[in-house]
């Protein structure tokens, strides 16, 4: 039963989600309010200052779904910066007018992910250059969630791969501590194969496989082996239309090891070192780009799932997703390579929303 003693100097931070269930009181307060150290965590909730439904508890207590979280005001002023991060997750979407503005295409969706087809120039992530008149993903998805289901204190729904800014396609989002467990698990067992469609400069004459050491420069320097596939589907007027397969998941991986070998993504203007190498990259930029700047065509099209474990495939509750592609790309090999080839490559209509079987 609910206390309503000196309820009003308290003011309630959350409410328990499903994947709240059963996780301990201190552990929660630490991940919703960082500020707090966890010895500062012990004393507030000894003291009486962090409760549960209105009444005092002990650190190792577990809360259930449902359950509401207060703190005293006293606590409040500390932890204000945590505070308003909380309260902004609560923001109704619909009052958000940068999330209005921005469109996104579903294309799979249960109580794990939800999986969109990210259009081709908004960032994933957050990061140190993201203009706040410029939501990301992470934002927008995380604010259409809200209203979907009860939102969990200890877990934020993100992204579980990520795409470069000027690539579309497939991307999948947990919903759930369950989602991004699963989906880890598959990604550990290399159970994804992912493909994607590329506009390249020059004439690819056969598929092949390519195997390069690449370096992340704003990492630690190391080298790891990328192993990319990459198969012809269309060559005209100076320009390969290529089915790209990837086994590893490297930084910029296509991008590099096309410029590599000599075939750079059309409209790359990036430069970097990969080890001891340079490569060099397209000097021809895409047509309608907005920006004039770095623009490419590479989208991630489809990811399927291998054989393995039947009850883990039920749950995840497909087999296969497929992201039609954006609009400028398909004006833009349709110019190339003709309506009628392009059709025949994708054997459906390239406008259908999902191929789920």
């Amino acid at each position: 039963m609910s206390s309503s003693k000196g309820l009003s100097s308290f003011i309630k931070i959350g409410t328990a989600g499903n994947d709240d269930n059963n996780k301990r009181i201190d552990r929660i307060i630490r991940t919703i309010i960082p500020s707090l150290s966890l010895g500062s965590i012990y004393k507030e909730i000894r003291q009486g200052r962090i409760r549960i439904n209105g009444e005092k508890t002990a650190s190792g207590n577990r809360i259930i779904t449902g359950d509401t979280i207060e703190i005293h005001k006293s606590l409040a002023e500390t932890v204000k910066k945590d505070i308003e991060t909380i309260i902004s997750k609560k923001e109704d979407p619909k009052t958000n007018s940068n999330s209005k503005k921005m469109k996104i295409e579903i294309l799979f969706e249960n109580s794990l992910f939800i999986v969109i087809n990210k259009p081709s120039g908004i960032l994933t992530h957050t990061g140190a250059k993201t203009s706040k008149n410029s939501p990301t993903l992470d934002d927008v998805i995380k604010k259409l969630l809200i209203k979907k289901s009860q939102q969990s204190l200890a877990f934020s729904p993100a992204p579980l791969h990520r795409l470069d800014k000027e690539t579309s396609g497939v991307l999948f989002f947990s919903k759930s501590i369950e989602g991004a467990r699963i989906y880890t698990s598959f990604l550990r067992e290399k159970m994804f194969i992912k493909k994607y469609i590329a506009l390249l400069d020059g004439h690819l004459q056969k598929s092949c496989t390519w195997k390069d050491f690449l370096t992340r420069e704003d990492k630690d320097n190391k080298s790891q082996e990328a192993v990319t596939h990459i198969k012809p589907l269309l060559y005209s007027s100076g320009y390969t239309l290529a089915l790209v397969e990837i086994e590893t998941g490297r930084y910029r991986q296509i991008r590099k090891q096309c410029s590599i070998h000599g075939f750079p993504l059309s409209g790359d203007t990036y430069f970097t070192k990969v080890g001891t190498k340079k490569y060099s990259t397209s000097s021809i930029k895409k047509k309608n780009s907005d920006s004039g700047k770095n623009s490419f065509f590479l989208h991630c099209w489809k990811i399927e799932l291998k054989d393995g474990d039947n009850v883990l495939l039920e749950k995840l509750g497909f087999t296969s997703i497929t992201a039609p592609l954006p609009k400028l790309f398909m004006e833009r090999i349709v110019t190339l390579f003709g309506e009628d080839e392009i059709l025949n490559i994708f054997a459906t209509n390239p406008t259908n929303t999902m191929n789920n079987y």
